[in-house]
């Protein structure tokens, strides 16, 4: 076989394994997710989430969250050292009605808004729109984080965190979603935008 002919047909296994890649890693971003129902009776609301992602619940005792509750389900790289973290929140606080210390969907969100900013933080866009039937507002954010946290030598990530939030029954409902960057635009729709259409509320 002679030269040319040799780099001819290395160019060409080169071009098709670049293809290969670029479809698989389209292929990848358009994967059907499964989910799974996540239900909290006590507070009368439902929502679904990835199935195998990690699920928390936790009690908030900070104010003004006092007396609330965050379920917190996450998605990491496989690897450790990959700057990824994707993360679905919801947090279920008392209004003043339930005793706590916030009264109208703007007063949470812009405390929220203070509390979820960092010195590199960007408001990107600020929103009135409705969640489950109920008028809420909806709010996103960029910042600089180093992740992955507690390793030795993290990268610099651009984040994302877009939340909405609405009330009803004396309590605010704030539905939350964090990614970084390079992978926001993948997990938004399958996950946030997902779990916003699923959510419901007992009436």
């Amino acid at each position: 076989m002679s030269g040319s002919t040799k780099k001819k047909l290395l160019a060409s296994l080169s071009a098709l394994l670049a293809a290969i890649m670029i479809f698989a890693t389209s292929s990848a971003s358009q994967e059907e997710m499964n989910y799974t129902q996540h239900e909290e009776p006590g507070f009368g609301v439902t929502f679904e989430y990835p199935q195998g992602w990690r699920l928390v619940r936790w009690d908030l005792e900070s104010p003004p969250y006092a007396g609330g509750i965050c379920i917190y389900t996450e998605y990491t790289g496989e690897d450790l050292k990959e700057p990824r973290a994707v993360a679905l929140i919801l947090s279920i606080v008392p209004a003043v009605e339930q005793g706590g210390s916030l009264t109208t969907v703007d007063e949470y969100v812009d405390y929220t808004i203070v509390q979820r900013s960092i010195g590199t933080t960007m408001v990107i866009s600020d929103n009135s729109t409705t969640i489950a039937g109920q008028s809420a507002r909806e709010v996103s954010i960029s910042y600089d984080l180093l992740l992955p946290p507690n390793v030795i030598d993290p990268t610099l990530v651009t984040c994302i965190t877009t939340w909405v939030v609405c009330k009803k029954n004396g309590y605010f409902y704030d539905l939350q979603f964090s990614a970084g960057a390079a992978d926001y635009d993948d997990f938004f729709e399958k996950v946030y935008e997902h779990a916003k259409e699923t959510i419901s509320f007992a009436s």
